[in-house]
């Protein structure tokens, strides 16, 4: 999967987690974790050599460790706790859409270097760069879009709340 598509779906996914969960709420600083979310998207790839892609940095492993690490200093941090929900979106929605690429990830590496590959039972998947792939992505970007062309006026009011109340 290329990048644009990982950014694509980290970003839509941190901007559902925002709308949905009751305990985040839309404010200027997890408006922020979009930046943390696009990021933390391409991070699983970043960590990797380029001459071994798809071992550690899209393993189960590698998700949990790096994962509970931004969650402790979102929480330790509580008003930085929506930067931290974006970064495991992103890595999140990085690791189940590689997962049902062709090449699948290895899921429980370095225990087991067998790539998980649902794929292969010919359910969905679809082969990187083609034009499956930019649909998906045009697509999340568009929805993304639509969600925070609604969200926005909630945030400038919330911004303009910081700064003059």
């Amino acid at each position: 999967m290329r990048w644009n598509t990982h950014r694509a779906l980290g970003v839509f996914s941190y901007t559902v987690t925002i709308v949905f969960m009751p305990c985040l709420q839309v404010n200027p600083l997890s408006s922020l974790g979009l930046i943390t979310a696009y990021a933390g998207a391409t991070l699983p790839d970043c960590v990797e050599p380029k001459n071994a892609h798809r071992t550690y940095g899209h393993s189960m492993i590698y998700a949990c460790i790096f994962c509970c690490f931004a969650y402790v200093i979102g929480r330790l941090m509580w008003p930085l706790e929506g930067l931290a929900y974006g970064y495991i979106c992103g890595v999140c929605t990085h690791l189940i859409a590689d997962a049902f690429t062709d090449n699948g990830i290895p899921m429980f590496w370095p225990l087991e270097k067998k790539r998980i590959n649902p794929g292969k039972l010919r359910l969905w998947y679809y082969d990187q760069g083609k034009s499956a792939e930019r649909t998906i992505s045009m697509v999340v970007w568009l929805m993304t879009a639509v969600v925070w062309l609604k969200l926005f006026p909630l945030v400038v009011t919330r911004w303009l709340n910081v700064f003059f109340y």
